[in-house]
Order: C-alpha cells, then structure tokens, then sequence
C-alpha cells in the first residue's frame, strides 16, 4: 500500500486526539505504542502504532508524533496491537480472547486509583507531610520526602456467548447467574483455585471453566 493510500485511510478513522481533554486521564493498556495493524471492512490493511486508551474506552495510534483516535468502527472490521486482536463493538472496542472452551470479550475499563502518600520509610499516608530538610535551611530549600502512590484497578466487563446469546459479567455473581444449575461446583472451583475476579487472568479461568460445562 502506497504511502498516499495509507494517509487517506487514516484520515477517514481518525478524530485529534484534543477531544479527549476534557475526558478521564488516559490509561494505556500497553506500556507503549505498539506496531499493529488495521484491518477495514473493504479488505485494506494499514500498518501503523496502536495502544488502546482503557480509561476513556478508544483505540489510539501515533501518526507523525500525533496521537490520534481511530473512529468510525463501522468501517473497521479488526484491529491487531501485537499479538492481540481487538474488534470494535459500539463506541468502543472488545479484545477477543480464545479459551478452551470458548471466545471471551474483554470489555477493558482501567484507572489510577488513589492509595495515600508514600514516605521517606514506605509507609502511607492520606494526608501529604512535607519533611524540611533542616540542613537546606541557609538555602531556602527543602526536601520532598514524600511521593503519591496510585494502585491500577480496573472495572472490566467480560461478554461470551451462552445458550445462543451474549451475556456480560463485571462480577463473580453474574457469572454464577449465568450459571445457576453449577453454582455449587463454581463456588468449589472459586474456592479451591483462590478465584479473584479483580485478576483478569483468573476472571478468564473462571469463565473458561464455566463455559467447560456440558449443557
């Protein structure tokens, strides 16, 4: 694909990134942009940049030191950040994940949650102390000791199909409702295997195992 081509089909996806500023501060899922790739609808694939903003829900890439958004899904059929592949559902995109015994959308939702202050000696605290360095003092300066500590959390949504229709769970009870005749085996397996639901890879396990069950 001509670099020419390439722009065009870019410019069509894409909306400045300026939007964003008076949305949630981004939280990338990767550390870094990551080469990738943009699978359209028409059978055109464009190589470029992508990162996934899990904080405001949009598929970002870089283009000449810019940080765009992609839009438009309609006319996006995959997206490919890696090894991983993303497919957009509504204003937002899915990353699919083969299991065993099925296919899992991650519904990505993450955040900076905040902890405390952390000191000089590890220990946090919710209110900020600063520390006078009192050596400093003949200079008029001081010393921080002093840093915010913020935990990532996330609020993810995991769709799958079931019995013939899509269901989503965000927590351990929905997906027991979506299993009532094994609630009891479930709550074994939770138990037995130290299920925290807050962990992506053990959310995934957990599904898998349901969706292992004969119907």
């Amino acid at each position: 694909m001509s670099k020419k081509i390439k722009y065009l089909l870019l410019i069509i996806l894409t909306c400045c990134s300026f939007v964003l500023n008076a949305q949630k501060k981004r939280v990338f899922l990767f550390e870094e942009y990551t080469n990738g790739s943009v699978l359209l609808k028409n059978g055109s694939k464009v190589s470029v940049l992508l990162n996934y903003d899990a904080s405001n829900r949009k598929m970002m890439f870089k283009q000449d030191n810019m940080e765009l958004i992609l839009v438009n899904g309609d006319q996006i059929d995959t997206v490919y950040i890696d090894n991983r592949k993303f497919v957009p559902i509504g204003d937002s995109f899915r990353e699919v994940v083969s299991l065993e015994n099925g296919l899992v959308f991650i519904d990505w939702s993450l955040k900076n949650a905040y902890r405390g202050y952390k000191g000089a000696y590890g220990q946090l605290s919710q209110a900020k102390v600063e520390v006078i360095n009192t050596a400093e003092l003949t200079h008029d300066l001081y010393e921080n000791q002093y840093a915010e500590v913020y935990e990532l959390k996330n609020a993810n949504a995991y769709e799958f199909y079931h019995k013939g229709r899509f269901v989503r769970c965000k927590k351990m009870k929905d997906v027991l409702k979506v299993f009532p005749g094994q609630k009891d085996s479930i709550q074994l397996y939770i138990k037995k295997e130290r299920i925290n639901f807050s962990n992506v890879t053990d959310a995934l396990k957990l599904i898998d195992y349901c969706l292992g069950f004969k119907l």
